[in-house]
C-alpha cells in the first residue's frame, strides 16, 4: 500500500498504510516477517487458515512468519496500521510467551495496546521509541494462546519480572 506515516524503533516498522492495488490482482503470497494489522477504514479479506472472510471497523489480524493468505481490502478505500517484525525478533519473542503459530483475529486489550501503537505513531517525539517498545511488549503478551488461563499469578511480563527478580 501507499504509506502514510511509516517510523521505524530498531528491527520494528511501525505505519500507516492505503491499499493502491485492486482486490483482483492481489495474489496469494506468503510473509516471511510477523505482522499485526489493525483496520482503521474499509472492508477487509483475508483467506489466511483461521481468519473471519471478511472483517470490518475496528479488527487488529496478527499474521505470525509464514502466513499465507491473500489479504486484500473489497472495494474502494480502505486504510491500516501496520506493525511489522523480523521472524527472528518473533522467535525470540515466542521463547517467552506462547504465541500463535496462525493467524487470527485479537480482541480486548490488545486491541487498545495497538491502538496506543498507533497514537504514538501519529504524535511523535523524543520519547516514542521507549513508548513503542513498551506497548509492543504489552502487545505480544495479550497475543499469548489463552494468555488468561495459561498465567493465574497475572499476565506474561509480570511473571517475566518475577523470574528476572529470582536471579
Amino acid at each position: 500500500g501507499s504509506c502514510q506515516a511509516r517510523r521505524q524503533v530498531g528491527d520494528i516498522a511501525l505505519a500507516v498504510l492505503q491499499p493502491c492495488v485492486p482486490e483482483d490482482q492481489v495474489e496469494p503470497h506468503t510473509h516471511d516477517d510477523a505482522h499485526l494489522l489493525l483496520l482503521l477504514e474499509g472492508q477487509y479479506r483475508s483467506s489466511a487458515v483461521g481468519m473471519p472472510p471478511q472483517s470490518n471497523g475496528a479488527t487488529l489480524i496478527l499474521n505470525p512468519p509464514g502466513t499465507h493468505h491473500r489479504d486484500r481490502f473489497h472495494g474502494e478505500g480502505g486504510r491500516f496500521f501496520t506493525i511489522s517484525m523480523p521472524a527472528a525478533r518473533w522467535d525470540q519473542a515466542r521463547e517467552q510467551r506462547d504465541l500463535a503459530e496462525f493467524a487470527h483475529r485479537l480482541d480486548g486489550s490488545a486491541l487498545a495496546h495497538a491502538a496506543a501503537l498507533l497514537h504514538e505513531l501519529q504524535r511523535w517525539d523524543d520519547l516514542s521509541p521507549l513508548a513503542v517498545q513498551s506497548s509492543l511488549e504489552l502487545l505480544l503478551d495479550e497475543t499469548c494462546i489463552d494468555a488468561r488461563v495459561q498465567s493465574s499469578g497475572g499476565p506474561p511480563w509480570l511473571e517475566r519480572a518475577r523470574e528476572q527478580l529470582a536471579d
